[in-house]
């Protein structure tokens, strides 16, 4: 695959919250628990990475993605977990929900050198390579995601919010923070955004559909 057409799949990847959820609930089946998840990691990816002991095996697996497409390697990871898995029916269902990133994943080969620890050994707390997310394209100087509170509050309704939710994580702002007031449903926002690592997908959003929004957060 040309490197070209490889950055193009990797820029809808990051803009497609439905195939982010979609992903996350398959590496709940076939990554199910710390040691699975452990040795695909260290086997995949050699670099030394940050402790995630304590996290629930869910956020884990959000962790991983957003660090898998912050580094442009979300194709490797898929091809990974599709080499370690490929009988498992809900991982298979997101591949052939997602053709593109199946298709693409095929071809990417996932690094080698990290070596699979014997059958029954221990795994250690799952690791993250230590790298931080990307800065956005977007013009607006970002230093603190906070900056966004009030000029989301001011300048978008509450179904423009719900836009943004459903772009970013692929479900809807009602069904996860019913009965919530506008005020209370951005903070929310901006905390998964945060969490997720999804800020340079929320400045592009905003670019595109809101960029009064970026205008009056700028410092």
């Amino acid at each position: 695959m040309a490197e070209e057409e490889r950055d193009e799949v990797l820029l809808a990847f990051e803009k497609d919250g439905p195939a982010w959820v979609s992903l996350a609930e398959a590496l709940q089946s076939a990554l199910p628990d710390d040691t699975t998840l452990s040795r695909l990691v260290r086997r995949t990816f050699s670099e030394s990475a940050p402790q995630l002991a304590g996290d629930d095996i869910r956020s884990m697996h959000e962790k991983l993605i957003a660090w898998a497409v912050s580094r442009g390697e979300i194709l490797t990871l898929i091809a990974a977990v599709q080499d370690d898995n490929p009988g498992n029916p809900r991982f298979r269902k997101f591949l052939s929900a997602y053709p593109r990133y199946r298709d693409a994943a095929l071809v990417t080969a996932a690094p080698s050198g990290a070596t699979t620890p014997p059958s029954g050994a221990s795994a250690p707390a799952v690791v993250l390579p230590t790298t931080p997310i990307p800065a956005s394209t977007s013009p607006v100087p970002v230093t603190d995601i906070a900056q966004f509170r009030q000029p989301m509050t001011e300048g978008l309704s509450r179904p423009e919010v719900g836009i943004l939710w459903f772009d970013l994580f692929g479900t809807l702002l009602d069904d996860e923070q019913p009965g919530r007031s506008h005020p209370e449903c951005v903070i929310a926002l901006l905390m998964r955004v945060k969490q997720r690592g999804r800020l340079p997908a929320l400045l592009d959003s905003l670019q595109r559909l809101y960029p009064h929004v970026l205008q009056s957060a700028t410092p």
